[in-house]
């Protein structure tokens, strides 16, 4: 397989004598894991960095600064914090942006926002804009709520679901016909890629600092729905989304619940852990971990409201959600798409709405898939 920064050919021919700027972090390398900012610096007029920053280090929601890279003297902006969008100054004097960056295909994994931002800006510019295509880590499929248009914010910004099943080319497509961008935009695709879910190895680089292994990608759609809880999602600790958990739960008592339940491709074990950083830090908590027993069962987004359901039954008058007064909404609202979750709506009626949901994205995503069928 073959990523867009490896069609050396396709993206040297759009690119001469031109000026670009690059959205990137160190998942933008080539099949030999050298950086894309090495391969394409004889065309870089500056970089730009999403959430965590260009080298991938700041903790999430942390602003990252602007700067200048020590060893090409580029300039660095960022494009979290303050600001979010490249601004018309910096902009000046480029010709295109390009975009290089592993996603996980989460609709609130912040990548996603940066690059429909970055987008409009180049429209409004008048540059081009070329995305450097990757694989989908979890493949074409899509699970979960097409995000409702009163949960638009940059922790959820594209109505689609919650695990789109498009690669970031896909999506910058179907982003520039929702937002009706007068764009010249252009796709270098993926070779090899059918759209199949990757299989760990030794090329996997963590696009953000608690995204550390496949692993963890195919628990995230789900667990990351704690995180909109006072109940650890597992940052802190060396299994970040797969280690959930508070100081108040029986962790044997929830792993039996849950596991009842017989959901497919996964399976509970209580744990023990205490986090470094972030909730409870410091604190023994008691939880699971989530076991992925079959990848291609396994259904995350599902896995994750019955997740919150139980640890809810669990906790008692421990629980709460965390609201986001910088959103104006509580933030399980943002990453599920709706309140139905928060407000108690039976799951049988968020699952039926989840497959109808599922089956009109599909029909949409149709139009924009690049890779199988």
């Amino acid at each position: 397989m073959r990523s867009g920064i490896d069609q050396t050919q396709q993206w040297q021919r759009l690119l001469e004598g031109k000026r670009a700027g690059l959205i990137t972090n160190p998942t933008g390398v080539d099949s030999a894991l050298e950086s894309d900012i090495d391969r394409l610096l004889p065309y870089l007029g500056c970089l730009f960095g999403p959430e965590h920053g260009i080298r991938a280090v700041a903790q999430d929601e942390l602003a990252v600064e602007h700067g200048r890279d020590e060893r090409t003297g580029l300039v660095e902006y960022s494009l979290f914090g303050s600001v979010t969008s490249p601004t018309a100054d910096m902009l000046k004097g480029l010709d295109l942006l390009i975009f290089d960056i592993q996603d996980v295909g989460v609709r609130f994994y912040t990548y996603g926002a940066t690059m429909a931002l970055s987008m409009q800006a180049a429209a409004r510019a008048g540059i081009g804009f070329v995305v450097l295509d990757r694989p989908n880590p979890l493949g074409s499929r899509a699970e979960g709520l097409i995000r409702g248009e009163s949960f638009r914010s940059f922790l959820s910004f594209a109505p689609v679901c919650t695990r789109h099943g498009l690669t970031m080319g896909e999506l910058a497509l179907l982003i520039k016909e929702w937002l009706g961008l007068d764009l010249a935009l252009t796709v270098i695709p993926v070779e090899g890629y059918d759209g199949a879910p990757m299989e760990e190895d030794g090329r996997w680089v963590p696009p953000s600092p608690n995204m550390p292994a496949m692993s963890t990608v195919r628990v995230y759609p789900g667990t990351c729905l704690v995180e909109g809880t006072n109940v650890s999602e597992g940052r802190g600790t060396t299994k970040p989304f797969e280690w959930i958990g508070a100081p108040w739960i029986n962790g044997r008592h929830l792993a039996d619940r849950l596991n009842e339940k017989r959901l497919p491709g996964c399976w509970f074990r209580p744990i023990s852990f205490t986090p470094l950083a972030f909730k409870h830090a410091g604190q023994l908590c008691h939880g699971v971990q989530v076991h992925v027993t079959d990848r291609r069962a396994l259904q995350p987004v599902r896995m994750g409201i019955t997740l919150i359901r139980t640890l809810q039954a669990c906790s008692g008058s421990h629980f709460s959600w965390r609201y986001l007064p910088e959103y104006g909404h509580y933030m399980v609202d943002l990453l599920h798409g709706d309140d139905s979750l928060r407000k108690g709506a039976p799951l049988e009626e968020i699952e039926e709405r989840m497959e109808a949901d599922e089956r009109a994205f599909q029909r949409t995503a149709s139009r924009f898939q690049i890779y199988g069928s």
